[in-house]
Order: structure tokens, then C-alpha cells, then sequence
């Protein structure tokens, strides 16, 4: 993975998002160790593998809400009853 393919479309305090300049619907997230807290902004240091964690965290609902099996399933619930269509 090569940034310098990629347009940086996000930057935030702990985070970037990144666009590939041949496919424009590819995404990648740049998670970091650093933390912000609301209208404070970045703190002065870190959670040790917090940027590792956000990575496999994001990957994990990526591909679960990327599977078209999910959805159908999930339309099926009993859990959704509860909800007006």
C-alpha cells in the first residue's frame, strides 16, 4: 500500500482517509494512536495499538455490512417487528 497513490480527501485528529486515484469508490481509513475528546481536540499522548484495534474493528463491519447474505437476514429479524415499516 503506497500513499503517494492515493488522494487524501480526510484528515482529522486521529484520522485520515485516503482515495485511490485510479479507482475513485476505493477507500482506505488511516487510523492513528492518538485520542481527541470533543471541542478539545488531539491530546498530548497516546493509546498504545488504539489505532490496530480501530483497523480491525472498521474491516470487521466493513465486510459484514458489505455481505448482501447480512442484509437479507436481517430483514427477517424478529427484532425489526418492533420497528414501523
Amino acid at each position: 500500500f503506497r500513499f503517494d497513490h492515493k488522494n487524501l480527501i480526510y484528515e482529522g485528529s486521529v484520522k485520515r482517509l485516503w482515495q485511490c486515484h485510479d479507482d475513485k469508490n476505493l477507500l482506505w481509513f488511516e487510523f492513528s494512536d492518538d485520542y481527541s475528546i470533543f471541542d478539545w481536540g488531539k491530546m498530548p499522548d497516546t493509546i498504545k495499538n488504539k489505532g490496530k484495534a480501530l483497523t480491525f474493528m472498521g474491516a470487521f463491519f466493513f465486510d459484514l455490512l458489505g455481505d448482501k447474505d447480512f442484509w437479507l437476514q436481517l430483514r427477517s429479524s424478529p427484532h425489526l417487528s418492533r420497528f414501523p415499516s
